[in-house]
């Protein structure tokens, strides 16, 4: 299948919020790209606009765009990786420093959008549209949902657990996306996904899961009711998040002793070959004894700096069923416009 008689369909993606998302390769240039077709001009449209007045390492790159009537492709770059909520199931639980490193990222490319001349906001934010590159980097896709902050008559979608307070009256704002990301942080660092419940996290809560008290706070006051008493923008998150990573490699034990520890077993490992090799035999025992005491002691050093920093995942099926059928009765998207 072609579309446009240039662009191979290899295959459908995950459905979009308003349309088909094909993965096609450019017969000419031989090139992957994503091609999201949608039959609703106006939100293709927005999508269009988004994707070529932005410019982020973070954000997916337009390639061409293909008008038939109502119906219209656009053509972006291919952001090839996994779905945050992907890459959550299939790590079994994220240390600190890499939701540290992950938050921060997602923060610099919300950041660029919130500080332009014209603030913008996302609004859409959610782990289904954060993807985790394979080199480790992260990025944004399905821009449609993106507003200007002067645009205060278009519709507003958001999604069930990530949506603000405000969101759901039919209003938004930069602090909307400051709640959705303070919601992310929360899924990450406790395994609670706010799609399934809708708990209020609060600071000793978070602490049951081993979140020390820096970064609860800074997601206790993302996730806080009303807009202006959240942070200002994603650069001021960005900030504290930053100062809270510098503070927790200060106090983490890091892969000094592990390595000498096992360096020490390794040693007495000769020894004890030498020994047994030689006419010190009797001493064989002994450094045996040494090298399994060294060694263990280097592998308890490194999983105590592994378990320091991982969290243990929640059972999303443990968690309240009646929020996820309001949810899905709202086919997981909240549709506001403000009268």
């Amino acid at each position: 299948m072609l579309i446009h008689g240039r662009y191979n369909v290899i295959k459908e993606l995950t459905p979009g919020g308003f349309g088909r998302v094909f993965l096609v390769e450019d017969v000419h240039i031989h090139t992957m790209f994503v091609a999201k077709c949608v039959n609703d001009g106006h939100i293709a449209e927005l999508e269009f606009r988004n994707l070529r007045e932005l410019s982020h390492p973070g954000l997916p790159r337009l390639h061409d765009v293909i008008r038939d009537g109502k119906n219209v492709c656009i053509i972006m770059e291919y952001i090839k990786g996994r779905t945050l909520d992907v890459y959550l199931n299939e790590s079994f639980g994220l240390s600190k420093k890499e939701v540290i490193r992950i938050g921060t990222k997602l923060l610099d490319i919300l950041g660029y959008m919130h500080t332009r001349s014209i603030p913008m906001v996302y609004g859409d934010l959610k782990p289904q549209n954060i993807i985790i590159k394979e080199n480790g980097d992260v990025a944004l896709i399905d821009l449609g949902g993106i507003r200007y902050m002067c645009d205060m008559t278009r519709e507003i979608y958001a999604t069930c657990g990530y949506a603000a307070p405000e969101q759901l009256k039919g209003e938004f704002c930069i602090q909307s996306d400051i709640y959705a990301f303070g919601k992310i942080m929360q899924y990450l660092l406790t395994g609670y996904d706010p799609f399934f419940t809708d708990t209020m996290m609060t600071e000793d809560i978070m602490k049951r899961y081993g979140v020390q008290s820096g970064i609860a706070e800074i997601v206790i006051r993302c996730c806080k009711s009303e807009s202006e008493k959240r942070y200002t923008d994603a650069l001021q998150v960005k900030k504290d998040m930053e100062r809270f990573g510098s503070e927790l490699q200060k106090d983490k034990i890091t892969g000094f002793f592990p390595a000498l520890y096992c360096c020490i077993g390794v040693f007495f490992a000769i020894l004890a070959v030498f020994s047994f090799l030689s006419d010190m035999g009797i001493l064989f025992p002994f450094f045996v004894l040494l090298f399994l005491v060294s060694f263990s002691t280097g592998l308890l050093f490194r999983e105590a700096e592994k378990n320091e920093n991982r969290h243990i995942l929640m059972c999303e099926y443990s968690i309240c069923l009646s929020d996820f059928d309001a949810c899905i009765s709202d086919e997981n998207i909240i549709k506001n416009k403000k009268s």
